[in-house]
């Protein structure tokens, strides 16, 4: 077990910056492809889900896609959810995408799609905005096996559990027919739909992990706060043999783990404006009594300690390097508090 709470050391990455802040500027956040079969055995309704930056100027009313048996289209978006305050990085834009196509034959057909940009400042891929974005399934056409209906993802993207230190997502797979399922990591696709080059899988302080029966991913403990991309590649096999796969190339979103906590007791958000600034941040004390405030520079060194008065109070930060700071502060109950700022 690690040592009791002292919650003042907040450990950051030192790319916070660039990623955090960058966000507005991004654009695809992530995708998969799903199917499924007709009356027709030869006929497929495919369905593309995308996940982008709902801040970003570019939107994709109708998509270009490619499925895998030299026809190409282009498909207009069905459906829109917009998700504003859920995803911990980015207001997130989830777009639909439906169409049905006719195979002429019997054979094992890869669906693409191809954005020409990923979301900007990701960590573990080399300058993520000049990089394209590829997703893409395996449909297998097989009268012998049956047809298919690919493997579904019940949860969003951007949604994972915190325990202790660690960050889960459960991506909630499932196949309506019944198939055996065996997950992996790979590596994301990127120019012309071949793995990126300089793509790092995301290193936890102890581990990270993907269960291989059930997709859920396991990160102990991010290092590093910022933007990652992984991909979740889920297989079928029918009778032994492979009948269908499906890629989900996703962002995770790392901001507020603190190393050496002994519990995983929720931080509530601490009040603080401008978040982008030159000098002076002004702080709302969500207590009605003086609270003690600290603020950790993106290499967790304790820079400023102080106690906060009642109301709102001032905090000049002119005197500090550029970079991300985290504020963070505990009431007299024990209730504690968090916010971040970038020094300009």
């Amino acid at each position: 077990m690690r040592s009791p709470a002292r919650w003042t050391k907040l450990f950051l990455g030192l790319l916070f910056s660039s990623t955090i802040l960058d966000a507005k500027a991004s654009h695809m956040l992530g995708g998969e492809i799903r199917y499924s079969p007709t009356e027709d055995p030869f006929t497929y309704e495919i369905e593309v889900f995308l996940f982008s930056n709902l801040n970003s100027p570019a939107d994709r009313p109708e998509i270009f896609i490619d499925f895998g048996d030299g026809v190409t289209d282009t498909i207009p978006r069905t459906l829109i959810t917009d998700y504003n305050s859920e995803a911990p990085c980015a207001t997130v834009r989830l777009s639909q995408y439906l169409v049905t196509h006719t195979y002429s034959e019997e054979g094992a057909y890869v669906v693409r799609f191809v954005d020409q940009n990923r979301s900007s400042g990701i960590i573990n891929i080399p300058n993520s905005n000049s990089q394209s974005f590829c997703v893409e399934a395996v449909l297998m056409i097989d009268q012998a096996l049956g047809p298919n209906t690919s493997i579904a993802f019940d949860t969003l993207q951007f949604k994972f559990q915190r325990n202790w230190n660690a960050l889960i997502h459960e991506p909630g797979a499932f196949d309506a027919d019944g198939d055996s399922l065996a997950f992996e990591l790979v590596q994301p696709n990127g120019h012309g739909c071949f793995p990126i080059n300089g793509y790092q899988y995301p290193e936890g302080a102890n581990y990270t992990w993907l269960e291989p029966t059930t997709g859920t991913y396991i990160w102990d403990y991010p290092t590093v706060w910022g933007e990652f991309v992984i991909a979740i590649r889920g297989t079928e096999y029918r009778n032994g043999q492979l009948i269908g796969q499906v890629t989900r190339d996703m962002t995770i979103c790392v901001v507020g783990f603190i190393a050496g906590l002994d519990d995983a007791g929720p931080f509530r958000s601490l009040t603080i404006a401008p978040n982008l600034t030159n000098d002076l941040i002004w702080i709302e004390n969500p207590s009605s009594s003086p609270i003690p405030t600290w603020i950790h520079d993106a290499r967790g060194k304790l820079v400023l300690s102080q106690t906060l008065g009642s109301g709102r109070s001032s905090i000049d930060l002119g005197q500090f390097p550029t970079g991300a700071y985290i504020v963070s502060a505990t009431s007299a109950t024990g209730q504690r508090f968090s916010g971040r700022v970038m020094k300009q």
